[in-house]
């Protein structure tokens, strides 16, 4: 099919136009300021309060303080235990497959990716700023391998016949054996790649409402011209040549939100290097939906575009953008929301100008001030602080001299600082029993300050099931389908010190992913406590004929779990697993291990 890519063209520049001046107008300049109070940007507050910030520019960080208390539970709710969602096949024969799934996506994330570092920033940019985002795409390497070797007649056509050999030439030595060369194509990686986006790359259409439904989003950065011949060599781009001609000239990119992101980097892009491989250009990764047959009907696709070129433009075999947002603080109809700065901004605010307050002061009351008479005394004396004061015409030191009174700081200052805090704790839900600084509680009772804990716990709770009902279930229902997709061949991870292989017959079936997060989240104490209690009541169940061995290991191995240890295999054997391992140990000895290619090709 002849695609216009002029056509084509006109209209991803329009969709980047529109979605960049959105950008720019309405996000980028709440970012912006959300991450300088997450900072405690004292220019900040030096052009809030410029009157004060001239005699003292002391700043408060309740909104950092806040962000870094909740991070600890977030990360506790969702990585405290072995999985962090409970995949489960819709049919009966789907079961099994979704554990083994289960297995594959945890192994996914905690080992192929540093999952606990991308849900950290993930989590975190999305408490700051009401907007984290993740990008999860399928990787897939390959390498080849040349050997030598000498086969049978039998072995060389089950060569020839193996996709991932081609047999380069074969000499007949006689007595049917053949010294083969050939180069065997072997994957190296295939697997799901997932990163943290960072929201100043990040724009969409300024009429989405869902991210999974938006008619255009795009992952903007800037690569360098390196990047851009290497994506050439793999047969991924093309007109490479074209945009490099124009990677010289100054990038048309608004980085204001960056230089906040990340202080350590220059507000405007250096691309002045003497090295052209060095030379940087803006790439806009395009995920859209157009009509590029005229057939009537959208098409989703991915389109790369750079310096006002088309370097490719592919079909989005996943049929929505793969970025995955979250936010702590919805906007019913909008893709980002609010974060902890929106909240707490303006306590922040009003603490920081109460304490510069008391700050100014109290150094005013402990350096203060005197009134002098000038006909009395030599002023110069005083001023320059010397050890004789030299009296004039006799006159009298105690009257010469006399300290301004003191004006003394408002009682209710200290009672309007402690008001700011309970606003803040009521806002938050992070309460001083919650973190543990308050030693008046040991003076209350267990069952008070349980209940007291799970209240403020609630604003957590919401927040966390609010993360994984939006992007942390939408990323794994994903995860689900490509596994589905493009697994297709055998595969063997190690989990938990022991083998698992995997085929991709195993991963079929409907799926559904379960959300634990946010249900019944306490502290680990009363979870303990409540596992331990069930479990006494399991002899009774079981002489009733309503508990099995697998409903007590479920159990057992809920509460091993709760109490940190993910290695529950070592602790307890799965009775199911038992009782297969027993019978496979019986028909084990009488098993065939399938020849396939001969071991010297696959080795």
């Amino acid at each position: 099919m002849q695609i216009n890519e002029d056509k084509l063209l006109n209209y991803v520049n329009a969709d980047i136009k529109a979605a960049e001046q959105f950008y720019e107008a309405e996000i980028q300049p709440k970012l912006i300021e959300r991450y300088q109070l997450y900072n405690a940007d004292p220019q900040y507050y030096k052009e809030k309060f410029k009157k004060l910030s001239s005699r003292s520019n002391i700043v408060m960080s309740d909104i950092a303080d806040t962000i870094e208390w909740a991070m600890p539970s977030l990360m506790r709710i969702f990585f405290g235990g072995r999985d962090i969602v409970t995949i489960q096949g819709r049919e009966a024969e789907d079961e099994a497959k979704a554990e083994i799934l289960q297995d594959l996506i945890n192994f996914q994330i905690q080992r192929q990716n540093p999952g606990f570092m991308i849900f950290y920033k993930w989590f975190k940019d999305a408490l700051i700023g009401g907007l984290g985002i993740v990008k999860c795409y399928w990787e897939r390497d390959w390498k080849t391998y040349e050997k030598r070797i000498v086969l049978g007649f039998d072995e060389l056509q089950a060569a020839q016949e193996d996709p991932s050999i081609e047999v380069v030439s074969a000499e007949d030595l006689g007595n049917g054996l053949f010294n083969v060369h050939f180069k065997v194509k072997k994957i190296t990686k295939n697997q799901p790649k997932i990163e943290n986006i960072p929201p100043s790359e990040f724009i969409f259409s300024p009429d989405a409402l869902k991210l999974e439904d938006s008619m255009f989003v795009a992952h903007r950065k800037v690569v360098t011209v390196d990047y851009l011949k290497r994506k050439e060599k793999e047969g991924i781009y093309k007109n490479v040549d074209k945009v490099i001609e124009g990677a010289g000239d100054d990038l048309q990119y608004n980085q204001t939100l960056d230089y906040y992101l990340k202080p350590y980097k220059k507000q405007e892009i250096q691309n002045d290097s003497p090295d052209k491989a060095r030379k940087k250009v803006l790439l806009y990764e395009c995920y859209t939906k157009y009509d590029i047959n005229d057939d009537g009907i959208l098409e989703d696709v991915i389109i790369t575009v750079a310096n006002n070129t088309i370097l490719r433009v592919q079909e989005n075999l996943y049929h929505r953008p793969p970025f995955f947002v979250i936010s702590p603080i919805l906007e019913p109809y909008q893709i980002w929301g609010k974060g902890f700065a929106d909240v707490l901004k303006d306590l922040q605010d009003l603490k920081t100008a109460l304490v510069n307050q008391i700050v100014v002061n109290v150094a005013m009351n402990n350096d203060y001030k005197f009134a002098v008479n000038e006909t009395a005394v030599n002023v110069s004396d005083i001023v320059n602080d010397k050890q004789v004061i030299r009296v004039k015409n006799n006159g009298d030191i105690r009257q010469a001299i006399q300290p301004l009174p003191i004006q003394p700081l408002a009682p209710w200052s200290f009672n309007f600082l402690e008001y700011i805090e309970e606003v803040k704790q009521n806002r938050s839900g992070l309460t001083k029993y919650t973190q543990g600084l308050d030693s008046r509680a040991l003076n209350h009772t267990a069952t008070g300050i349980s209940m007291i804990m799970q209240a403020s716990n609630q604003r957590l709770e919401l927040i966390a099931r609010i993360f994984a009902e939006t992007g942390v279930r939408d990323l794994f229902r994903f995860l689900v389908e490509l596994n589905q997709r493009f697994i297709d061949q055998q595969t063997v991870i190690r989990l938990l010190n022991k083998p698992l292989p995997i085929d991709p017959a195993d991963l079929t079936g409907e799926m559904d992913v379960i959300v634990d997060a946010g249900i019944g989240v306490g502290t680990k104490e009363t979870t303990i406590q409540n596992m331990q209690m069930l479990l006494q009541l399991y002899p009774t169940l079981l002489q009733m004929g309503i508990a099995d061995q697998e409903n007590i290991y479920n159990a057992v191995k809920k509460l091993i779990e709760e109490m940190g240890y993910k290695n529950v295999d070592a602790f307890i054997k799965d009775p199911q697993q038992a009782m297969q391992g027993g019978i496979n140990g019986q028909a084990g000895a009488a098993g065939e291990v399938n020849p396939g290619i001969p071991q010297g090709l696959a080795s």
